[in-house]
């Protein structure tokens, strides 16, 4: 499995499992943007950035997602799946960080099939 395939395993499972708590979510298929997708949680719109395995979140990155932040005026997710463990949701800059905890915890409870 290539490591697009597998990023976007994680997208869709990301997705799937938003949408099974009722949650709104979509996913940016083929996007070579920072954005993988987006969820629509209590009133605000998340975009996100899915790292699947021990995948860190480049420098180059990191400052392209302050600046989508900076010039939308919306909070950032990075949503990360290290292998064999739970998911971790990180609201980048610390804003909206109890909500990226509730996510966290929803992307956890959902046990996959």
């Amino acid at each position: 499995m290539t490591r697009y395939e597998q990023g976007a395993n994680l997208e869709r499972l990301i997705v799937n499992r938003c949408r099974g708590a009722g949650i709104f979510s979509l996913r940016s298929a083929g996007s070579k943007t920072i954005v993988d997708g987006v969820i629509y949680y209590r009133g605000i719109m998340f975009p996100f950035q899915a790292k699947k395995g021990g995948s860190k979140i480049s420098v180059a990155e990191k400052n392209k997602i302050y600046d989508f932040m900076t010039f939308t005026h919306v909070p950032f997710l990075l949503i990360q799946k290290p292998l064999r463990s739970a998911i971790k949701v990180t609201a980048m800059g610390g804003l909206e960080t109890f909500k990226a905890l509730e996510l966290e915890k929803i992307l956890n409870k959902l046990v996959e099939k």
